[in-house]
């Protein structure tokens, strides 16, 4: 499957990830819980959270392949964080499954950079 991956030093407090010119928010400053498994809707279907990087060096192999669904169990950040005493980690990169997507555009704004699609 193909995979869109985005990396930053530090994520701001939010990603927006734009499909085919719809616009999608995602919360990265770690104030709110992101899991493995968290999906973005876009008309075209939707993007899959499957692995994370922090500065901590933490990834998706910190949740011990407790992934939902159906309950969110590797939360990667927020003040549930299943992975990290620190609750609020850095964020260096978040890698979605775009198999369950159609699309002839992706853009991002907001901060981090595609590193690959």
């Amino acid at each position: 499957s193909t995979s869109l991956v985005l990396t930053d030093d530090k994520f701001p407090a939010n990603t927006d990830i734009i499909v085919d010119g719809v616009e999608v928010s995602i919360h990265t400053s770690c104030s709110k819980p992101i899991f493995i498994g968290q999906t973005l809707s876009f008309p075209g279907g939707f993007l899959n959270l499957t692995a994370f990087n922090t500065d901590a060096g933490l990834d998706e192999r910190a949740c011990d392949g407790n992934i939902p669904p159906p309950d969110p169990i590797c939360i990667i950040c927020g003040d549930d964080s299943s992975i990290s005493g620190d609750s609020k980690p850095k964020l260096t990169s978040l890698t979605f499954d775009l198999s369950g997507l159609s699309f002839t555009s992706i853009d991002v704004d907001g901060g981090p950079s595609i590193a690959s699609i």
